[in-house]
């Protein structure tokens, strides 16, 4: 499920930090004030601004602040280099703010309608299709507080391209759709892209053996059991306990309102979805046995039957409706409504699943495969998710003592036999408890892994992780993400409401700065939002002609 990624510094690098350089000394000045108070412009982006901010009669200096969420050092961090690039060219006068994960969400939720005049360190965490790159933080339907697009960012072009992709079947089709969309979000520029992420988790290799990190973020834990990927994970102690961290505190169990990857985290393995899709995004078999398209908006699922969710209640068509339709209204409406018409239920174990359009491309992989399937009670009341989560995964959720820890302990009726699929998953997941500590500091992280306190770490900051690698007690694996790093303008304030400002902004961010001195080269420079992760969609040299093109980026 696409999600804002809180970025509890789980992008992490491996080189170790550039000593003595502060924000300021890695960039070099630009524009400057004149004695009679006039801006020059010192390169072609800084006359992009020059020309918006005369086209919008806005005078420079102009004010305004750089937020980031305290919890990320890589977001404060990349936010003070723009910070201080922006100054250094005279146009702006820039401050900067950073704020607790749960209080930043709500400011982002609200920014457009408060009319906030701030630009947001943010970042997307997407799926494996190109269409929820491009929809869900960027399309007109995607508003907040329903949709993550937080600065409401609107054009009927860009609408029209991005609903002809998600509808087009031919491959070679989609992609010449998505390029002139991504060109089309290019040259209005709401949002100023920096960095592809990788995910990047560090463990003990004495007390862990077995795990493989997972491209999406919010799927970290996945490898701990994933009989659909053929891997699993071991303990080594009396316990069979699996100690990890997470950033933040837990915010919500209920996948209708989680905006946030911690959630997502933490609730993986409690819950499942039609479609189980695999670490490189091919769709297996979750609590659908089998599937199958009927026409363009007509899909018929046959369910898995013998299925208990964790309170007892037997898994049905009925729950499957349910799940689908309580997105109706809610803050994550368009995960489900950018697609969903109506369900039928056949009997108990078969549903069919009608579509308002054809959502062919995406729709196995994130419309069925993304989507969690809780019990029918959630809708009346009966069951309570705000209490804790409740799924058929192969995990329960066991406790919860916030901004402390959340723990999950094996599910003994998960009904998987060894024989769904063809690989040596066992039948039984061999870790029983996983205990997820929250350790929102890098450092701190550091030391509960180097210790012991926690086998496995999927946030360490980045000189860790270099020291990690070099130690023969530890294991460090990454992979290329699903996510990406941004800046958000707020286009209803003036000079931001202007293309060429935004534009010109976005050329002058340093992204090889903030690459090499914050995520140390780890992961790609972005200037679209696709990650290259999907190849057909994007690459390096498309993106370069763009930001050539686009941003004045030589």
């Amino acid at each position: 499920m696409p999600s804002h990624g809180s970025n509890d510094d789980g992008d992490i690098s491996r080189r170790p930090l550039l000593k003595g350089l502060g924000a300021a000394g890695l960039i070099g000045l630009a524009g400057c004030i004149s004695e009679e108070g006039d801006v020059e412009a010192d390169n072609a982006a800084e006359e992009l601004i020059a020309e918006g901010f005369e086209e919008e009669g806005v005078e420079p200096p102009f004010e305004t602040t750089v937020y980031a969420n305290s919890d990320s050092s890589d977001r404060i961090a990349y936010g003070e280099l723009i910070q201080n690039e922006l100054n250094e060219t005279g146009f702006f006068d820039v401050s900067f703010d950073d704020m607790e994960w749960g209080a930043y969400l709500d400011f982002m939720n609200s920014v457009a309608e408060e009319e906030e005049n701030a630009l947001l360190c943010n970042g997307h965490s997407a799926d494996w299709d190109p269409h929820v790159f491009m929809n869900n933080p960027y399309h007109s339907s995607a508003h907040s507080p329903s949709g993550i697009n937080t600065n409401h960012f609107e054009d009927e072009e860009y609408d029209d391209l991005v609903d002809e992709g998600v509808e087009e079947s031919d491959q070679e089709a989609r992609q010449d759709i998505y390029a002139d969309a991504q060109e089309r979000l290019v040259e209005l520029s709401p949002v100023a892209l920096i960095q592809f992420g990788e995910q990047v988790t560090a463990w003990n290799n004495d007390e862990v053996s077995g795990f493989k990190t997972h491209p999406m973020a919010g799927r970290e834990f996945t490898a701990v059991y994933a009989p659909h990927e053929g891997v699993y994970t071991e303990v080594d102690n009396d316990d069979d306990e699996l100690r990890v961290d997470l950033g933040s505190d837990v915010p919500d169990f209920d996948p209708i309102s989680q905006e946030d990857t911690v959630s997502l985290m933490a609730t993986t393995l409690v819950y499942e979805s039609l479609i189980a899709v695999d670490f490189a995004g091919t769709p297996q078999p979750g609590l659908a046995t089998d599937w199958e398209q009927e026409d363009d908006t007509t899909w018929r699922f046959y369910l898995r039957e013998g299925v208990e969710f964790h309170n007892g209640d037997e898994f049905t068509a009925h729950d499957v409706q349910t799940s689908y339709e309580r997105y109706e209204d809610e803050v994550r409406e368009s995960d489900v409504y950018d697609w969903y018409e109506s369900s039928e239920i056949v009997n108990d174990h078969e549903i069919v699943i009608e579509h308002h359009r054809d959502y062919s491309g995406p729709f196995e992989a994130t419309g069925a495969g993304d989507v969690p399937i809780v019990p029918e009670g959630a809708e009346d009341g009966d069951v309570n998710l705000s209490d804790g989560p409740v799924g058929t995964g192969p995990y329960q959720f066991d406790e919860h003592q916030e901004d402390d820890r959340f723990v999950i302990e094996r599910y003994d009726d998960h009904w998987y036999t060894g024989d769904e699929y063809d690989n040596d998953v066992p039948e039984t997941p061999p870790v029983e408890t996983i205990v997820m500590e929250v350790i929102p500091e890098g450092s701190s992280r550091h030391q509960a892994l180097e210790v012991g306190d926690i086998d496995l770490s999927q946030g360490l900051p980045a000189e860790s992780v270099a020291e990690f690698e070099d130690d023969d007690d530890f294991d460090v694996d990454g992979a290329l993400g699903l996510s990406n790093e941004y800046l958000t303008f707020p286009l209803w304030q003036e000079p931001f409401n202007n293309p060429k400002v935004r534009r010109g902004i976005s050329g002058l961010i340093p992204r090889e700065t903030i690459m090499d001195n914050v995520f140390h080269d780890v992961g790609e420079l972005a200037y679209t939002p696709i990650s290259p992760i999907l190849e057909d969609f994007t690459g390096t040299d498309y993106q370069d002609e763009l930001a050539e093109e686009h941003l004045e980026v030589q």
